[in-house]
């Protein structure tokens, strides 16, 4: 729960499934809706985890097949990349390339890197 309340707005719709875990969102301040993947429920109104578990396999096949291992140092580079992919899955390649740069805050030196 300290993850989701550091990251996600209160108030935000969240979709999940039927994981204990997650019982207390509606109590901290959360809009939340299941669906029960246990009896073949796997979209229930504006309820689905269809869309984070396509992005999921997406990253952990690119990780496997591109990097074949990652540190948790780097983690979140790694996902804010695949995010960047994702969102601009429309674009052409000229296009996303052009944007990437917009993201770009200057040079990146190998020891500002390992830091």
């Amino acid at each position: 729960m300290p993850i989701i309340k550091e990251n996600v707005e209160a108030g935000s719709l969240m979709a999940t499934d039927e994981f204990l875990t997650y019982t207390s969102l509606n109590k901290e301040g959360y809009q939340h809706e299941t669906v029960n993947h246990a009896k073949g429920e796997f979209v229930k109104g504006l309820a689905h985890t269809n869309g984070f578990e396509n992005t999921w396999s997406h990253f952990k096949r690119g990780i496997g097949a591109i990097q074949i291992h990652i540190s948790k140092k780097h983690t979140d580079k790694y996902l804010n990349e695949y995010s960047f992919r994702l969102n601009t899955k429309y674009l052409t390649d000229f296009e996303r390339f052009t944007k990437w740069f917009d993201y770009c805050g200057g040079r990146l030196t190998y020891q500002e890197l390992i830091v």
